[in-house]
């Protein structure tokens, strides 16, 4: 597997392949960071971090977009995912925290159409929409690894989950286990619902 030193970009977000992240740059080590991304037309890495953990796998993302820059040195940018990456060593050399990153994929299987129509259906059915407001026919022409990144993305599951999610090297795993994740939403929201009604009915639930 190819190794790359990237320049790491800690955020408390799970970047997917193929996924949007609008960015707004205003810390100095990122503004530097991302000068030099965008002057190279490289990539930099994506890992989730929050104020007591950094994920060893993330994913690498280019600028797509320079929408707007600052007087005093800030940016807005469009970012778009590329490729899944695990830290083997970290750098502290620079302003901006650097690792080595190995790079991997999913493993070659066949497509499976029937599940990613399952997913989708039920993303629709928990969010009223589809991931990214795309039309289900543009979801559905996508391939099942694409899809299986768009509908773990746009879901508002834990980022724990999401990131067990990036880490898995199978899309059929990847949306086998985003199918069950949201049916156990559609359930618990289910609940919230029949609760709701018990309390308008003063504890009675009301005859269907």
């Amino acid at each position: 597997m190819a190794e790359q030193l990237l320049p790491l970009f800690l955020l408390k977000v799970v970047l997917f392949p193929d996924t949007p992240l609008p960015l707004h740059i205003f810390e100095e080590r990122y503004k530097e960071m991302i000068g030099e991304v965008i002057a190279s037309k490289g990539e930099f890495g994506v890992l989730c971090a929050d104020d007591n953990t950094v994920a060893s796998v993330g994913c690498t993302a280019r600028v797509a977009k320079d929408i707007r820059r600052y007087d005093d040195g800030r940016m807005d940018i469009l970012t778009i995912g590329r490729r899944r990456f695990r830290i083997t060593r970290l750098q502290h050399d620079r302003a901006y925290l650097q690792g080595t990153g190995r790079f991997f994929s999913d493993e070659p299987a066949g497509e499976r159409p029937k599940l990613k129509s399952r997913c989708l259906r039920l993303f629709q059915d928990l969010y009223e929409s589809t991931p990214g407001h795309l039309p289900v026919a543009d979801l559905e022409r996508v391939s099942t690894e694409v899809a299986s990144y768009y509908i773990a993305y746009y879901s508002d599951l834990p980022l724990a989950k999401k990131q067990s999610l990036l880490e898995l090297t199978s899309s059929e795993q990847r949306l086998l286990a985003a199918a069950a994740a949201l049916e156990e939403r559609l359930l618990a929201q289910s609940d919230e619902r029949e609760k709701n009604r018990a309390v308008r009915g003063n504890g009675h639930f009301p005859p269907t």
